[in-house]
């Protein structure tokens, strides 16, 4: 049986937690703490939007990444099926 892509999420925050945070929460807090600074500080939001877009693509794409390499992880028997 074929489990849903949150499914593997989960088991892939329990298994690895840190590597979890660091590449999928750290990215999108980066972002705001962008966003609330160029408000803060009265920088040209559009720039900061641009770049707080693409750490926002690039959590996305590193979790993807992440995932799937668990996901063969294990398949190959490095980590213990649930």
């Amino acid at each position: 049986m074929q489990s849903s892509k949150g499914d593997q999420f989960l088991r892939m925050a329990r298994s690895l937690p840190v590597r979890t945070a660091v590449f999928t929460v750290g990215p999108l807090l980066v972002a705001l703490a962008q966003l609330i600074n160029a408000y803060v500080h009265g920088s040209d939001i559009f720039v900061v939007g641009v770049v707080a877009a693409m750490m926002v693509v690039f959590s996305v794409l590193a979790t993807n990444y992440h995932l799937a390499g668990f996901h063969v992880s294990r398949l190959d028997g490095s980590y213990p099926a649930d």
